[in-house]
């Protein structure tokens, strides 16, 4: 077997240079690519395999007892998984995309920054620290924000990595349990949030970094106390997470005189940085209404929208997809959970509180994010069902839990589960059709278009969009304070009138409504969406796409890659 072996390490050595070298090599037509995938195959192709090979050859690594002899070869292949999971989560960038998620939260985050830089100041910044944090980099580096939002995804996969090495170090000071735990890390949780700057998962990849220091209290006391004011300002849910990490450990340690004073001055740096910031106030308010009001609209009522939109089977095959790397996850912890009941010897064997701390911390937090989507409406379904930030502590109890398995064929059915979780995890990590979402990147074409359209419109006249929102490209390239943000809004007019693009663009059916005239936005992403992912929504067609074209109601301003202005006149209708 080790000449065996010898040469799978050499092919996945292979493998590893090739997936590199093919993604420099890389060329596709970006204006045009519904799928991210679709920019390198080769590379997708190779990374899956360089993958499963490095998961191969770390579970013989355990099997085989070549750990104690072989520690280069073991550096090694963890610095390969490493490099790849973080040009993976960077691939966006290194393709040519200049920003993603444009249609979202993403270019508000750095234009959020872009504030921070542009005045010295938060004003209404309901994440701080993420802006802090990407504004002290641009000023040491003299790097764009745009560019910190490429690499800092990949840095933070880094981060997560050295968290869980030391925080399985706790669990048990076993090599082949160290290994176990990085094993069960490889596949990419919670959907798309890794590729992304979002405070929420960029807080959640430092826990393992926290929790480390908060279970080694007596030494780092004074770190543990850093880390809780920075993620108290970095995100509130993820700091009201922790508060239940330590409310576990409370309730569980021998230790309490220590952890409760903790446990006090996490709670002043909480409260007051909660009532320093009236935003976040007006939420906890709002948040309070919609669980007091009996009319009020969930999170579960959003996702039935969804499903009579896109059908049963459709939103079902969606949300397996979105879900597959997820519920391997809590189907993992589950089963350990049941075997720690059934196998007095495994809790023996765990000779601390951690490992039941972390079932208690991963009860909590599932039960609250129930409660969020069907009690209240606490965010969009999509994004609440990958929100579960304590599946981050699955490696360290599942590292545990396969080293005390003793059935050959259970562990085989767990080697077997985690090379589904692994490559499902990678071609879910990106919007794609395969997740019934088209890919949400901008090239720096598409910006510098959508800076000439604002730049050059007529300020009296208002925008329509159907699925490319102007504020976002103008919180990207002018920060969230530009004066003229509102304007961008859909639905705004100087007259107080508001107008939505309709089904098929029935332009008639305005016409006793407006005789003004109005913007409209059109990029290749929409006629994407509508035409190849979305097309069962019957809302838009290729017909439509073209016919708008050509309406006489309509006047093609600005052309420009996969970016189209018109000016609609509603009195040539």
């Amino acid at each position: 077997m080790k000449k065996n072996f010898k040469k799978l390490i050499h092919i996945n050595t292979i493998i590893f240079i090739g997936s590199i070298i093919s993604l420099l090599f890389s060329k596709s037509d970006l204006f045009d690519c519904n799928n991210i995938y679709d920019i390198n195959k080769i590379f997708w192709i190779l990374s899956i395999i360089c993958l499963i090979l490095n998961i191969i050859i770390l579970f013989d690594f355990i099997e085989k007892k070549y750990l104690n002899k072989n520690y280069y070869t073991l550096i090694f292949i963890i610095c390969q998984i490493i490099i790849l999971k973080t040009i993976m989560v960077s691939f966006w960038g290194l393709a040519g995309y200049y920003a993603f998620f444009m249609r979202g939260d993403q270019s508000t985050y750095i234009g959020l920054t872009k504030d921070v830089l542009f005045t010295g100041h938060f004003e209404n910044n309901f994440y701080p620290f993420t802006s802090l944090l990407i504004s002290i980099i641009s000023l040491i580096t003299y790097t764009p924000p745009e560019t910190i939002s490429i690499v800092l995804p990949g840095l933070f996969q880094v981060l997560l990595v050295l968290g869980t090495v030391l925080l399985i170090g706790i669990f048990k000071n076993d090599i082949k349990i160290l290994v176990a735990g990085l094993l069960f890390s490889v596949p990419f949780i919670s959907n798309w949030f890794p590729v992304t700057i979002y405070p929420q998962f960029t807080s959640v990849f430092t826990f393992p970094l926290i929790l480390y220091t908060f279970v080694k209290l007596l030494k780092f006391k004074i770190v543990f106390i850093l880390f809780s004011f920075s993620i108290v300002i970095w995100h509130p849910i993820s700091s009201l997470s922790l508060l239940f990490f330590i409310f576990s450990s409370i309730f569980l340690s021998y230790k309490k005189i220590d952890i409760i004073k903790i446990f006090f001055i996490y709670n002043i740096i909480f409260i007051s940085w909660t009532f320093s910031f009236y935003s976040l106030t007006d939420t906890l308010a709002n948040f309070w209404r919609s669980i007091m009001s009996e009319s009020r609209i969930t999170t579960y009522d959003i996702a039935l929208l969804y499903v009579q939109k896109l059908g049963l089977l459709e939103s079902l095959r969606a949300f397996f997809y979105m879900m597959i790397d997820d519920l391997f996850m809590y189907s993992l912890i589950f089963i350990s959970f049941i075997f720690s009941l059934k196998n007095k010897n495994y809790i023996k064997f765990v000779s601390n509180m951690t490992i039941k701390i972390s079932y208690i911390w991963f009860t909590l937090n599932s039960f609250i994010i129930a409660f969020l989507f069907f009690a209240i409406r606490g965010h969009v379904p999509d994004r609440l069902i990958n929100l579960n930030w304590s599946l981050i502590l699955v490696p360290c109890v599942a590292g545990v839990f396969y080293t005390q398995i003793k059935n050959r064929i259970g562990k085989f059915v767990v080697v077997i589960l985690l090379l589904i979780a692994v490559t499902a995890s990678v071609f879910t990590l990106y919007p794609s059709p395969l997740i019934d979402r088209p890919n949400e990147a901008s090239t720096e074409g598409e910006i510098n278009s959508i800076k000439w359209i604002i730049d050059n419109r007529k300020e009296d006249i208002a925008f329509s969009y159907i699925l490319t929102p102007l504020f976002r490209y103008s919180d990207l390239i002018y920060g969230t304070n530009y004066p003229g943000r509102a304007s961008l809004h859909i639905g705004y007019a100087p007259s107080g009138d508001s107008y939505f693009i309709p089904n098929h663009f029935n332009l008639s059916i305005y016409d006793k409504n407006y005789l003004g005239e109005r913007y409209f936005i059109l990029t290749q992403y929409e006629i994407n969406a509508y035409t190849k992912i979305w097309d069962s929504v019957d809302r838009f067609n290729q017909k439509d796409f073209n016919g708008i074209k050509i309406n006489t109601a309509s006047e093609v301003l600005y052309q420009s890659g996969n970016i189209m202005l018109f000016l609609i006149n509603f009195k040539n209708i």
